[in-house]
């Protein structure tokens, strides 16, 4: 791999991992709600 490659696949990565926590928020939140759901139905 060539320098400015490897630099460039540094911000590719560094994008991705953004995403992915943005994303994993975003479920994160709605397992929340459906827990909330779920408990409301139950009890």
């Amino acid at each position: 791999m060539a320098e400015g490659e490897e630099a460039m696949g540094q911000e590719d990565w560094k994008d991705k991992c953004m995403v992915l926590e943005a994303l994993l928020m975003k479920f994160r939140m709605q397992i929340i709600k459906i827990r909330d759901l779920t408990a409301d139905k139950v009890s």
